[in-house]
């Protein structure tokens, strides 16, 4: 929704990116208050639209681009590791939305380098999606769980039932 931002802010990236393009799995730098300020600007305005359109939309993701990295700047680092960043956009969003749009969800994943919970408590309308899969900590996923609901007010469990690098899409080699 915002390219043209983006390519004309390359500090909205955690590491280098040349003015006038997009990385192609950019991460943010969430220390940076006017990235923050358009994610909050782009949630309302998709939820606006679903308003207006009368469509049913009862959350908003703020899952960050796949795979591994974050922001390792000394200003993203004081916000703390990758999970907490992930979550920390999360909140922001989360509380700027909860007076003009009650009862939408904020969600996001709990998965590969932010699958463990944050050192803080996270807003009452975010809502957590542990994966059972990708995880890399010394918790299993009923652990986390466990974790998670003490953050968060609302959790899910996200399985991975087919992944075709996995399972090539044979017969009886898929969870599901």
């Amino acid at each position: 929704n915002n390219a043209e931002a983006f390519k004309q802010h390359p500090e909205y990236f955690a590491g280098k990116v040349a003015k006038g393009t997009l990385p192609v799995t950019g991460k943010f730098n969430v220390a940076n208050k006017q990235l923050v300020d358009l994610v909050v600007n782009d949630a309302k305005q998709r939820l606006d639209v679903f308003k207006k359109t009368r469509q049913f939309m009862n959350m908003v993701s703020m899952e960050p681009s796949d795979g591994s990295g974050f922001c390792t700047t000394p200003e993203c680092l004081k916000i703390g590791n990758s999970a907490d960043q992930v979550f920390y956009l999360t909140n922001t969003v989360a509380k700027a939305i909860q007076k003009n749009y009650p009862g939408i969800w904020v969600g996001n994943l709990a998965y590969n380098e932010h699958i463990e919970p944050t050192k803080f408590d996270l807003e009452p309308n975010v809502f957590v999606m542990v994966t059972n899969g990708f995880n890399r900590t010394k918790y299993t996923t009923n652990e986390l769980l466990e974790k998670w609901n003490k953050k968060a007010k609302k959790i899910g469990v996200y399985e991975y039932l087919s992944v075709f690098a996995w399972d090539y899409d044979l017969p009886g080699k898929p969870n599901a």
